[in-house]
């Protein structure tokens, strides 16, 4: 169960051969029917370049606007056999991608603050500052020891993978027994804690009176019909998944294969931090929804996108990350459990999701989430292809680039009736900040400037209306 937040911005470009695999319905005219194999290639290349005892499963699903989820493998699940692209598997800390959300509607509702302190909420607990607020648990700033990370004898990981595997724990039991004196005053500091999202699944709990995984089942999984994600430290475990490999040090070394351990120890003893189980598909549907408004104000949405940099020079803000590849902004999390690692990445702006995970916890130089995330999102914005990414509800074409934006933005639209344009941004609070209005008319292409002036870095959403139709979207200003 680790955090790794502080990706580099790299670049690379891997060909490989095309074989058409996704034949999307094709409302605009101009996406690139091979995305799809092209993806699939850059993998396999990665995939090849390891060696051959780091060598096992790689599953990804891919959304982009106008085209079908694509999902997706390479690699075996158990060293022999192919990998599937739906197999369940650990999700590890991209659970508190949905304990963040939960807090944050119940801020929305007004049902509480996250800048409330949590003894509003909680009895105490021994080695927990009663004065840290709810805000600093979402950021990890509350300075509370992680009882997984600052374990040096890894006591319940050792507990859970080998001495009493189907254990159930209570977050009480944790809580109570192996959260050790904090390593920082709240606020003084950001270091990543397991322990700080236990606290925030029992204040959901206390404010909503309903078990954590009832309200994440009614208010999200629900919705969208993600039928193979669980909260497995209340939801009966599923069949059906890949076999999982600890690392090996070398070509000599087998990996350990956690296959056939009861999981029972290790998903309710992660909980809230990090307990839940998905498929890439389930994964990337719930961040497509997540990071495009769908449950979230767009106050609430800014502010857990509103990202602190840590000493080790990431960003992190209300349980979710900045993560950047190639020039573009994307939004989400990682996650691992010993086994297991994922990665969970989305581009509101451009309404680009990507999901992926591994069946081993390898982190070497090609072996890792982050090159395939990389190789993936190469492909979806290489210049060389002509995917596009409207985020637009009509067939109409009109585009808002660069986004996110340091200085100017130009909106470009084609109209084919005579009238007027206007472009409208409001701030967070829904308040009108800018209009631009393009009053000429006149059929053909048309673009308007959008200049940063005195805007304040943050997120902000705005409407195109022209003869031709509406797009609305959100925008980015760094």
């Amino acid at each position: 169960m680790r955090s790794k937040v502080g990706l580099v911005v790299l670049f690379l470009l891997i060909s490989g051969p095309v074989v058409a695999q996704w034949s999307p319905i094709d409302p605009f005219g101009n996406y690139d029917t091979t995305l799809g194999s092209r993806i699939h290639a850059a993998m396999l290349a990665i995939y090849n370049k390891t060696f051959t005892y780091e060598q096992h499963g790689v599953v990804a699903s891919v959304i982009v606007p106008g085209l079908p989820q694509w999902n997706g493998a390479v690699g075996t699940e158990d060293d022999a056999n192919p990998m599937a692209p739906d197999y369940y598997f650990e999700i590890g800390e991209c659970t508190k991608t949905f304990v963040a959300t939960l807090i944050l509607q119940l801020e929305d509702s007004g049902k509480l603050s996250i800048r409330d302190p949590i003894y509003k909420y909680l009895p105490s607990y021994p080695n927990v500052d009663p004065g840290i607020t709810i805000k600093q648990l979402l950021e990890h700033s509350s300075g509370t020891y992680d009882y997984i990370h600052d374990d040096p004898a890894n006591t319940l990981l050792i507990d859970a993978y080998f001495a009493n595997q189907s254990k159930r724990w209570t977050v009480d039991e944790i809580l109570q027994n192996y959260v050790k004196t904090r390593v920082f005053t709240a606020g003084a500091d950001y270091k990543f804690s397991n322990t700080d999202y236990l606290l925030l699944g029992l204040i959901a709990e206390k404010v909503t009176g309903n078990a954590l995984s009832a309200e994440i089942h009614r208010r999200f999984l629900a919705p969208l019909g993600l039928t193979h994600t669980l909260c497995c430290w209340s939801d009966s475990l599923p069949t059906g998944f890949a076999h999982n490999y600890t690392a090996a040090p070398d070509e000599f070394t087998p990996s350990n294969d956690y296959f056939g351990t009861d999981k029972s120890a290790q998903l309710t003893m992660a909980n809230a931090a990090a307990g839940m189980v998905s498929t890439p598909s389930d994964l990337a549907k719930w961040a497509d929804a997540l990071y495009s408004w769908k449950f979230l104000s767009h106050q609430a949405l800014a502010e857990m996108l509103a990202f602190n940099k840590w000493t080790d020079g990431s960003y992190y803000g209300l349980g979710a990350a900045r993560i950047g590849f190639s020039t573009k902004a994307f939004y989400g999390h990682e996650g691992s459990l010993p086994g297991f690692h994922t990665m969970l990445i989305s581009n509101p702006s451009d309404s680009i999701t990507v999901a992926l995970y591994m069946n081993s916890d390898m982190d070497s130089t090609d072996m890792n989430c982050s090159n395939f995330a990389r190789a993936i999102v190469n492909q979806i914005y290489s210049p060389n292809a002509t995917v596009r990414a409207p985020s637009s509800s009509t067939k109409n074409a009109a585009f808002v680039y660069p986004n996110p934006v340091s200085e100017t933005t130009c909106i470009t639209f084609d109209q084919n009736i005579s009238g007027e344009a206007f472009f409208t941004l409001y701030d967070v609070m829904g308040h009108q900040v800018r209009m631009l209005r393009d009053a000429s008319g006149t059929v053909g292409h048309h673009s308007l400037t959008l200049l940063r002036g005195d805007l304040a870095a943050g997120a902000y959403h705005y409407v195109l209306n022209w003869p031709e139709g509406t797009r609305s979207g959100n925008l980015v200003i760094e």
